[in-house]
């Protein structure tokens, strides 16, 4: 059954063998870019973020500000 599936040149004895060959042209997961975001006030870095490649503008969010005690507006910087 294995064979039909995946070729005899792919199965080796009752063993699956299923590796990276078959992942390299599997482009499904897209890498993210890590973002740092920093308080526009005290400059003080608090929240990092998940951002796609896709995205190519600066993320700028108001989050709480530990440093600040209030609500500030955070921008993305060069990490």
């Amino acid at each position: 059954m294995a064979e039909h599936f995946l070729g005899k040149e792919k199965v080796v004895g009752s063993i699956l063998t299923i590796g990276s060959e078959q992942n390299k042209n599997n482009n499904m997961a897209k890498k993210k870019k890590r973002s740092k975001l920093v308080c526009q006030k005290c400059k003080k870095t608090s929240y990092f973020t998940n951002k796609t490649k896709a995205v190519e503008e600066k993320l700028e969010m108001s989050k709480f500000c530990k440093e600040c005690r209030k609500h500030t507006t955070f921008k993305e910087v060069k990490k």
